[in-house]
């Protein structure tokens, strides 16, 4: 570790103190400002940013961040009393989790849930990279095969969400791909999102659990979606459609 940096290997973090991978050693030894460099190759395991204003740089698509099995997930989310009505007190698992930071910046790493096939245990939904009460930017971040087996539970690539205090989080570059409900979904009358330049290609035709969704803005967010490409999201009946963007006022 040098000044306000931070360095993760696939062989130690900042060698020679321990020869086990661990992105999370990494970040618990950051200080607010520091960057938490992570060098390209395959990481198992959770990363949970609580409380703190870092950066979490990999060096691109090469650094993958793939949990071996839902077990490796422990750190869940509890959505808090103001966001959509019925989803309150709902417990989410994600790869990535960010909870109660300002300006945490996340870019150039990939997020592979192909191992997830089921929820962890007490959890009822899934994401790749979930923000709660948290601000910042998600910058070039591929997030793929966020699902459980066969789409039965809903699972979103990036989830972002706040209602206490003004939170902004861009999310810009990023390519997330196979979904089983949406694909970046932003909620909560105390944040502003900006979303743009990303791709999101869908789960092609799925059903009938989930109707997937490119990018959801629900439930008071202020911000804009803008020059992003969208597409393969269909179900398998006629009873629901699924969006490429869908706002909801409620």
């Amino acid at each position: 570790m040098d000044a306000n940096n931070v360095y993760v290997t696939p062989s130690s973090f900042e060698a020679p103190a321990t020869i086990t991978p661990s992105i999370q050693r990494g970040v618990t030894a950051a200080s607010n400002g520091f960057t938490v460099n992570v060098d390209a190759g395959t990481y198992d395991g959770q990363v949970v940013i609580d409380n703190k204003n870092i950066t979490l740089k990999g060096a691109g698509a090469t650094t993958i961040l793939r949990p071996s099995s839902p077990s490796s997930i422990p750190s869940l989310y509890t959505y808090p009393s103001g966001v959509f009505p019925g989803w309150v007190g709902t417990v989410m698992a994600s790869t990535v989790l960010v909870k109660n930071t300002t300006a945490v910046t996340l870019k150039d790493f990939k997020v592979d849930g192909v191992n997830v096939t089921s929820l962890p245990a007490g959890a009822g939904r899934l994401a790749g990279i979930l923000l709660g009460e948290s601000g910042g930017v998600i910058d070039n971040v591929t997030v793929t095969t966020i699902k459980t087996t066969g789409y039965a539970n809903r699972s979103y690539g990036i989830d972002i969400s706040a209602v206490s205090g003004a939170h902004t989080v861009e999310v810009k570059n990023s390519a997330i791909s196979d979904w089983a409900r949406n694909g970046i979904q932003v909620m909560g009358g105390s944040l502003t999102a900006n979303i743009h330049n990303n791709t999101l290609v869908g789960p092609g035709t799925i059903g009938t659990d989930n109707v997937p969704n490119g990018i959801l803005i629900m439930h008071g967010v202020g911000g804009n979606a803008t020059a992003n490409i969208i597409h393969e999201l269909h179900y398998s009946t006629s009873a629901s459609r699924g969006a490429g963007i869908l706002c909801t006022i409620r």
